[in-house]
């Protein structure tokens, strides 16, 4: 155990998780609750005609809620509001809901829904992107675009015409399963002239908003409680929203609490996944291997309705040059409508598609050139004051360059990469098995901005609140999530440090919109960066208040500090702090996807993987991972291990093994964890993780954010390694044994 171990706080909750005392939304106690379940299309696109109800069944059992039943409006609260909470006349995929049935036990409520028959008119569905763009098949809007942004620096077309070589490849990364630990569950039960949420979340306030809008009521009578989540991954955001008002509609309906737990299968089949993307990449070099001109062109399958469509294309688009420097670049960013079940949040959301064109690219660049690519990449990188695409300059302290020194060191990459072109020079030796095998070892950089961008960060006008108790401890009440990440931990211990108390003496726990502010959600890294920083503001204020109270002494003494806390508040000083985000940036309302300062930081990464490849089977093998990580000061270092374990394997799963199969009708065919291959312990392979927060910088002081990238390097790092091992470059992700036995030529477009 190293001293930074022994000084890190128990993870909050472990001991209730170990022992499985800690309650999950499907462990509340039943107060006479019902069962709830939904009425799902089976058709992807289609109009409603009627729901034929069996003649024998009793339906004086169980409750029946349709569109007609919603008391105020039928929609989901998401950007656009193209999202019925129930089809209200027009099916736009398979699985859509339809109607909702609540029943006294779960096998009635199972007949109930087998007797209940959607008459539909089907009409021609769409799944290409590049089909529905062509309009013929009317989804969305005019033009079947959820949006398009087009960022524009310099005179890319002018360029590249003056360029000594030229590259344009192809490539597409797929959809992918959260595959979280717990499946979505809510439960609604009526509280005076209002319902009590409380489930499996990670945006506690998206569901107050989004409640009282379906219900026609204010949002002061709907109170939500985030239960302790089994994994959210960002399918947790949007969705529960959908699912909370479905909930809530049948307490309504029938009067009793209303449980809804979704199977594994209907989980998988009906909520978001990562956007499918198909990105081709232009690039104009010197001889030398200067980037002189790029172009690119990234459309991302939103699904049937908009829901985060435009914030996964706003990120992909801002950083879909990745950390590297062009004087002339032109973008053009588009979220379609197909007739797909909708895409949404998904760690590293965008980031990881463009990532993996961006480093899968620029290997070929270096091959055209006859250069080595870690040396492309060195030259290319920003560096402090370099100007991104779309205006923002690279903040002080932030050096691609130093974690691509960082990783090259700690993989022994040089070394590593001289080896396995010997050994790959020889003939192919036979394994154990009998089989025969090459190796390859591959890296990648990127990058990922801290929170929201700059204009919605500012839209959503964080809160926090400290509030000190008689016993002289302080409560921390903040709107964020615990859904494994560790969220309770590392925020308490942000208020102890910063206040001068033990942990012990911080109290945290589940939000519950009665008694916490919003402090926005529990998404892209802004926990501890962006919630943390207001924690630490309303902390130091509390501080303040003490050495004025009691002297400079008591605030050096956690015993002392406690006392004259207990003693304020029996004195009857208020104690109760206040921080709210106000970012400085001027940001102009009509460049709200892509503001000139769209983030307050930048984390970077840089992952090598080495892989070996039995060229018999094509059975690909991850061998060993390692992940640098450049995210400011690093609040828990066992939590942010943890979160670079769980995101390279995350990653591993989308470059190898996780494909989305559909069939005929636009369902997914392989909603099961028995047909949708997420890596096993025997897929781990060994992983090392590297934080670079012992650098003596400003950068250094403050988090600037970690949960999404550790997704965003292993796919292109992966890819890259079995480019060297084949010599053979996938264009696509997952890269299947099928792939590497049976492709024939130097790459895949």
């Amino acid at each position: 155990m190293t001293q930074a171990d022994r000084n890190e706080p128990r993870r909050r909750n472990a001991s209730k998780l170990f022992y499985g005392t800690e309650p999950f939304v499907d462990d509340l106690p039943a107060q006479g609750d019902w069962h709830g379940g939904t009425v799902r299309s089976r058709i992807a696109h289609g109009r409603l005609i009627r729901l034929k109800f069996s003649p024998e069944f009793d339906w004086s059992q169980v409750v029946v809620v349709t569109a007609a039943d919603i008391p105020g409006k039928n929609l989901v609260v998401c950007h656009e509001e193209d999202q019925p909470s129930l089809c209200d006349g027009t099916i736009r995929h398979y699985g859509e809901p339809l109607a909702l049935i609540a029943a006294p036990d779960g096998e009635l409520l199972h007949k109930a829904l087998r007797a209940v028959e959607p008459v539909v008119e089907p009409l021609p569905a769409v799944f290409d992107p590049f089909e529905s763009l062509k309009g013929e098949t009317r989804i969305f809007g005019k033009d079947n675009l959820f949006l398009e942004i087009p960022i524009s620096k310099g005179h890319a077309a002018k360029q590249f015409a003056s360029c000594d070589v030229v590259v344009e490849t192809n490539h597409f990364t797929p959809a992918q399963e959260h595959a979280y630990l717990e499946t979505q569950g809510m439960r609604a039960t009526l509280e005076g002239n209002g319902v009590r949420i409380e489930g499996s979340m990670q945006c506690p306030y998206y569901l107050v908003a989004g409640v009282a809008r379906l219900l026609g009521i204010p949002e002061t009578d709907v109170r939500v409680s985030a239960m302790q989540t089994g994994g959210g991954f960002g399918g947790k955001e949007d969705f529960p929203t959908m699912l909370a008002g479905h909930a809530a509609l049948l307490a309504r309906k029938c009067g009793r609490p209303v449980r809804m737990i979704y199977s594994r299968s209907e989980d998988m089949a009906a909520t978001t996944k990562r956007h499918p993307a198909w990105i081709r990449r232009k690039t104009g070099l010197s001889r030398a291997g200067q980037f002189l001109a790029m172009e690119l062109d990234v459309v991302l399958d939103g699904g049937a309705y908009a829901t985060l469509s435009p914030f996964v294309l706003s990120r992909a688009a801002l950083h879909a040059v990745g950390p590297y420097r062009c004087d002339h670049v032109s973008i053009c960013a588009r979220a379609v409508a197909t007739n797909h079940p909708p895409n949404g949040g998904f760690r590293g959301f965008g980031c990881p598609q463009v990532h993996f064109a961006t480093e899968t690219h620029i290997e070929a660049c270096a091959e055209k050139l006859g250069v080595d690519p870690v040396e492309l990449r060195r030259m290319n990188l920003m560096k402090p004051g370099d100007a991104m695409p779309f205006g923002q300059l690279l903040g002080p302290g932030t050096y691609p360059g130093v974690v691509l020194d960082e990783a090259l060191h700690r993989s022994r990459f040089e070394e590593r990469r001289a080896e396995i072109e010997a050994k790959n020079r020889t003939s192919e030796r036979r394994t154990d098995s009998g089989d025969f095998e090459k190796r390859g070892i591959g890296l990648a950089m990127f990058m990922h901005g801290t929170g929201l961008n700059a204009y919605w960060e500012k839209s959503v006008r964080s809160r926090v609140r400290l509030a000190a108790t008689a016993e002289g401890q302080v409560c921390v009440l903040t709107a964020q999530a615990e859904f494994g990440q560790g969220t309770l931990t590392a925020l308490a211990k942000i208020a102890a440090e910063s206040i001068g108390l033990a942990d012990s003496d911080i109290l945290i726990d589940h939000p519950d919109t009665a008694l916490v502010p919003d402090s926005g959600p529990t998404v892209a890294s802004r926990t501890v960066s962006i919630v943390g920083s207001l924690i630490h503001e309303a902390a130091s204020r509390l501080r303040q208040h003490i050495e004025e109270r009691a002297g400079l002494a008591a605030i050096y003494d956690p015993r002392r500090l406690k006392a004259a806390i207990a003693s304020c508040v029996s004195g009857g000083d208020s104690m109760v702090f206040e921080a709210e985000y106000s970012p400085t940036d001027d940001t102009d309302d009509a460049n709200t996807w892509a503001p000139p300062n769209a983030y307050p930081a930048y984390a970077l990464g840089c992952c090598v993987a080495e892989v070996k490849i039995d060229t018999l089977t094509g059975e690909i093998g991850v061998v060993d991972v390692h992940m640098i990580c450049d995210a400011g000061a690093v609040v828990c270092h066992r939590l942010a291990t943890n979160q670079v374990f769980g995101g390279a394997v995350q990653g591993i799963g989308w470059a190898l093994t996780e494909k989305l199969a559909w069939n005929e009708s636009g369902g997914m065919r392989n909603a099961s964890l028995s047909d949708y291959a997420i890596p096993s312990a025997a897929d781990v392979p060994e992983i090392h993780a590297h934080f670079l927060d012992d650098q003596h910088s400003e950068r250094y002081r403050y988090p600037i954010g970690l949960g999404e990238l550790p997704m965003e390097g292993p796919g292109p790092a992966i890819a890259n390694a079995v480019a060297m091992a084949t010599g053979r470059r996938p264009r696509r992700l997952p890269i299947s044994p099928e792939w590497i036995v049976c492709s024939q030529g130097p790459e895949e477009s």
